[in-house]
This record gives C-alpha cells, structure tokens and sequence, in this order.
C-alpha cells in the first residue's frame, strides 16, 4: 500500500500500512510493479515556481561595501598615522607630545572596531555606502549591490548584514529566508519574500500530477532549492574571536590590566589565563553543540516521485516544491544497513499535503505531544473547490 502526497504543502505526515481509495478528482497514477529501485536516472533536470507577493515586514537596505582605504575606520587613521610619523621626523613635535597623540588615535581606532562589532547600523556606516536606486527596474546600478542590511520584525531575531547574490533575479538570504528584489517597484530597491505555493486552491493539489516537463522543474529548483539543510560548522577560531570581543569581556580584561599596575601583577596574568581558558572551553562546548546537531540530520534516501509522467526513484535531498510521492511502509534500497534504512526511512522527507491514503505520525519533535496523530487525506466532500489552506 502506498501514500500519494504533493511536496509543497503544510501538512506533515508519513508511512502507513493501511488502504485508502483516493479521492481525488483526477485518476492518480499506479505505481509500476516491475520498477527496480536501485534503477537511478543518470540527469535529473530540476526546478522554481511563481513568486506569491507578501508583506514580509522586514526592512531591507541595499549597501555598497567600500573599499579598504575608503572605510571611515581605517582612511582617517591612516592620514592620522602618517601625519604623526611625519611630524615627527621634521621634530614640530615633542616626544611626549607624539607619544600621547599616538596612544589617542590607536583607542580611537580600537573604539570604532569595537563600536562596529557590536552595532550593525554602526558597521553599514562606516564599511559601507547606501547603494543607488535603480530606476525603473534597471539591472545597471543594481550590479553594484553587494550588501543588504536587514531589519527583522520585533523579536525576530538581530539585524545583520548579508551578502547579495546576483542570479537572475537579485537576492538575499536573511535567517534561512530567501528575499528577492522585486522589479515591479519604481525604485527598484523594495524586496519580496519568497513564498512557497501553499496557498492555492485545493484543484490545483488534488489534480496535481507533480511535474511533467523538465522546464517546470528547473524552474521549481532554481526559485526554491533543494530539499535539505545545512547545519554550518565554524572553526575554533570562529567561535572564540566573538567572545574575546564581548564588552563583559573586555571589561574584565581591562580590570586585570589595572591590577597588574599593582604589586600583585602576577595574580592579574592568572586571572587572566583563567578568563582566556574559560571563554576556550565555552567555544568548544559550541562546537560540540553544533556538533551534535549535525549528527542528527538523517542522510537522503530514495522515494518513488512522478515526474515526466512516470514513477522514479529520487533522493529526497532532490525534491523541490510541486513534487508528487509516494511513501510506503516497505523502504527502498539505499545501500544502507537494514536497520538503519528502516530508521532512517520512516522519517517524513518535507511537508506534505496527503491526498490519498491515512497515516499515524509521532510529532513530539513538532508540538511536544507524546501520542501519535492520525493523518487523514485531504476529503473534497468536506472542501469547496475554491477552498485555500492558507
């Protein structure tokens, strides 16, 4: 027995033994008895979609990353610094005189790196120039666009800013949300959250047969991606630098520094070996975090999706959105050990809208509840046509 699903939806769910007739509008199609599931195709072309507008209420600024002598926290001090070394040489100024002016302009200058580690606006000023509005749409200035700061909603995490990517169409990616620069706007500088196609009409998933040209699904891959994700791993170094940083830190750091001007100056460098090892061993721990939870991503493993209007075997790290599936209770041969092909197999691949058949799903991981839920296709005797899962 089989579940027939449409990848793109909100619906979760996953394998069953139990028989359902499908309800749907259209016949769906049967699956091939003689299909060997170890029979891979060699090329996949793959895919995007139509881009639903949406109030996304992020703001998005479009920057232009100055270069390295032109930044405000290293132009000025670099004429500031060859300006003393210069006097200097002629004699106009005093030793001590040179000396308190160069101990001056060296904490201005760690001040600003530090005012622009810690504010974001603080760094777009000074690494950055307010990109040019392209008028009318045009490609021509927004060539120049390198960087975008972005503000999210209130308590939606902190503003950071992103590196543009530059494609077909230009884009950003902001907290595993892709925005993309909306051509329509006069300005050219307004962008457009990507959206994925869950809110159309029910026709549309239950007489939905996946994709049926190759066109179709590079475009769906192209818009949307592939089905994965990545967990990304930073170096040591990566971990530690943000926290040697830290204003507390460096708090502390400057009281040791006032200690060792004391006679105890040694009990000053042990506290702040102690201080360096603490901030170490909080970045290793980190690490092992990020670590662990890389080790929970389940690896990809083949499901019979009906593309060009038969049944093939595709990984699911190679679905895009509008695919149709199907999940049995009997996994499909991965080259993987039997137990682990079964654990890793009962795992639900995306969200799914079911359209035929019924399944029991564990959500824990999802809402917390303990009891499994029963899954049911989508009824259209319960749904008028024009019906929306919005």
């Amino acid at each position: 027995w089989h579940i027939d699903l449409v990848f793109d939806c909100k619906m979760v769910s996953a394998p069953t033994s139990s028989p359902h007739q499908p309800r749907t509008p259209r016949q769906m199609p049967k699956l091939p008895k003689d299909l060997k599931l170890n029979e891979v195709p060699k090329s996949q072309d793959v895919s995007k979609t139509k881009i639903s507008p949406s109030k996304h209420g992020f703001s998005i600024t479009p920057l232009v990353a100055r270069a390295p002598m032109r930044r405000l926290d290293v132009q000025p001090f670099a004429i500031a610094n060859i300006l003393l070394i210069g006097l200097d040489m002629v004699g106009i100024l005093p030793n001590r005189v040179f000396a308190v002016t160069c101990g001056l302009v060296l904490i201005l200058h760690f001040s600003m790196f530090l005012l622009g580690q810690w504010d974001v606006n603080f760094r777009a000023r000074i690494g950055y120039e307010p990109a040019p509005a392209a008028c009318n749409g045009s490609g021509r200035d927004k060539n120049k666009w390198t960087h975008c700061l972005v503000h999210p909603p209130p308590n939606s995490g902190e503003s950071l800013i992103v590196e543009v990517q530059h494609g077909d169409r230009i884009s950003i990616k902001f907290q595993e949300i892709i925005f993309r620069c909306d051509d329509s706007d006069s300005t050219g500088t307004s962008f457009k959250r990507l959206e994925l196609p869950v809110d159309l009409e029910l026709d549309h998933y239950l007489g939905s047969l996946g994709h049926d040209t190759a066109a179709s699904l590079a475009k769906n891959l192209n818009d949307f991606g592939m089905n994965e994700h990545q967990v990304p791993t930073p170096s040591f170094v990566e971990c530690l630098l943000p926290q040697l940083i830290a204003p507390f830190f460096l708090f502390q750091v400057f009281c040791v520094i006032l200690w060792s001007l004391d006679e105890y100056w040694y009990y000053a460098i042990f506290t702040l070996v102690m201080l360096i090892l603490f901030e170490c061993t909080q970045a290793l721990n980190r690490l092992k975090s990020l670590q662990r939870l890389r080790d929970t991503l389940r690896p990809a493993y083949y499901v019979l999706t009906y593309r060009k209007m038969k049944w093939v075997p595709i990984l699911t790290d190679s679905l895009v959105a509008g695919d149709l599936i199907s999940l049995t209770s009997r996994p499909l041969s991965s080259g993987l050990g039997k137990k682990e092909e079964t654990e890793t197999y009962h795992q639900v691949p995306c969200d799914l809208l079911m359209i035929r058949g019924s399944a029991v799903v564990n959500e824990a991981m999802l809402t917390g509840e303990s009891v499994p839920q029963i899954k049911e296709a989508v009824d259209p005797s319960q749904h008028s046509k024009g019906t929306r899962f919005d």
